[in-house]
């Protein structure tokens, strides 16, 4: 599934975002809960981020505890292009 991270903040090549405005990033228990609720039942989410950072983070944070394979794509000026960055999934990570 094909998502822009904030809806507005910048043109992106999708039609479906993990958060519609965010009146105040401070608050992580609602940014989470957002973005649970919009991210749930995917598998796998290509994610354009928009470089409002606290709602990056916080979607790797719920991808990485759902599941859910995410990849991050950066827009690049001097290309005018999208770049992928990989995120670790939590099947690749050994916590204990």
């Amino acid at each position: 599934m094909r998502m822009g991270l904030v809806r507005g903040r910048h043109k992106l090549p999708v039609e479906t975002y993990v958060f519609d405005a965010i009146d105040d990033p401070t608050d992580l228990d609602k940014l989470w809960d957002i973005a649970e609720g919009a991210l749930k039942g995917y598998k796998c989410i290509d994610l354009y981020v928009t470089g409002l950072t606290v709602a990056t983070v916080t979607v790797i944070n719920v991808c990485f505890e759902l599941g859910i394979l995410l990849h991050l794509f950066h827009f690049n000026p001097e290309t005018g292009e999208y770049f992928q960055q990989y995120t670790p999934h939590r099947s690749d990570v050994n916590l204990f």
